[in-house]
């Protein structure tokens, strides 16, 4: 799949994923704040630099073990599997199912939507 198809199916998702809250949004809590501060995507109030390490070290280290896990797994049909061969050139495709795709669609859908309708 190449790198415009992957931007495509993944805006697509997010569309899918993200139709359903923004319809619940504007029908019940459009007059109460703005969509992405009601979903939960806001800026953190404080900004701190020593975060950018953490994160930066955590980054590093989830790609080391992600890594030797997919390599523990050749042979084995995963989501990746879509990639494989690919080298480099597979990166930014990759980059894009990981991101939007995955964990922005799933987030708004489920930690931004739906926790918050069963929590309260």
């Amino acid at each position: 799949m190449n790198f415009i198809n992957q931007i495509f199916s993944a805006a697509l998702q997010l569309g899918l994923f993200a139709s359903v809250p923004f319809l619940w949004y504007v029908i019940r809590h459009r007059k109460c704040s703005g969509f992405f501060r009601w979903i939960g995507l806001r800026r953190p109030p404080v900004f701190d630099r020593s975060l950018l390490g953490f994160g930066a070290f955590t980054i590093a280290a989830f790609l080391a073990v992600s890594t030797g896990i997919l390599y523990s797994l050749k042979g084995v049909d995963t989501a990746a599997s879509r990639f494989a061969g690919m080298g480099m050139a597979g990166l930014p495709s990759a980059l894009v199912y990981a991101f939007i795709s995955t964990a922005l669609s799933e987030e708004i859908l489920f930690r931004g939507f739906l926790l918050k309708r069963l929590s309260g």
